[in-house]
């Protein structure tokens, strides 16, 4: 949990403080990672950009660990999981994942945190410097969370639909949960989706192959190259 807790904040301050304040080349590096759209808060000041990218991690790193607690996890579980939920890792102690909680308030808060560390981390680094304009505009992010509205209501009402759920309030539960852990590409869960109906699983597939930001713990291809992909088509 704590190797998978270094990386996820190591590839961030990789790609968004440290390339684009190395040359040319590494500005390239960093446009390849970050297509087409433009990312406010990176600075040329190395040290100082990492050092708030730490702040900021260790600052969720705190405020997960104490909300989990709060929910009923032990310090043990809870630490291993916000390790695992910010560097979008999933690996947890527990066989049946989140679902052995089976705790309302333990997957919100997850699902929150999960949603979080999956945002490109220059934007926080904007809003911190008092760049909101930049971060209320940035599309990806838009995007992002557009994303995994329409799959937890698409997948919602697919439940419903095929008869998987009887309750709505348990496939609204479920959907939300598994749509963000697989979008973010952390891989927690808390339903067994393999007795979903077909479309559910082709929407979740369909997320893990989009994933997180640029420039978070998040994996996969990343929301900024979907957009790319969309633009360069439809012109």
């Amino acid at each position: 949990s704590f190797t998978q807790w270094l990386g996820g904040m190591g590839i961030v301050v990789l790609f968004v403080a440290v390339l684009p304040a190395l040359g040319v080349e590494a500005k390239h590096l960093y446009k390849v990672e970050v297509p087409g759209i433009k990312k406010e808060g990176a600075t040329p000041r190395i040290s100082e950009t990492a050092s708030l990218l730490w702040k900021i991690y260790f600052g969720f790193t705190i405020a997960e660990t104490v909300l989990l607690m709060a929910g009923g996890m032990s310090f043990f579980d809870a630490l291993n999981h916000t390790f695992t939920t910010l560097a979008t890792g999933g690996f947890s102690p527990k066989n049946a994942s989140i679902a052995h909680y089976d705790n309302l308030f333990i997957e919100i808060v997850i699902i929150v945190f999960m949603i979080l560390v999956a945002t490109n981390f220059s934007l926080y680094v904007a809003a911190l410097r008092g760049r909101f304009r930049g971060v209320r505009k940035d599309t990806e992010y838009h995007v992002y969370l557009s994303f995994i509205l329409a799959a937890s209501v698409l997948i919602t009402i697919s439940l419903l639909i095929g008869g998987t759920h009887d309750s709505f309030g348990k496939a609204v539960r479920e959907s939300v949960f598994q749509a963000v852990s697989i979008m973010t590409t952390t891989g927690y869960v808390t339903a067994d989706f393999n007795n979903w109906t077909p479309f559910a699983k082709v929407a979740l597939v369909a997320m893990m192959f989009i994933g997180g930001c640029a420039g978070s713990t998040g994996g996969s291809m990343k929301v900024a190259r979907i957009i790319v992909v969309f633009k360069t088509a439809i012109l």
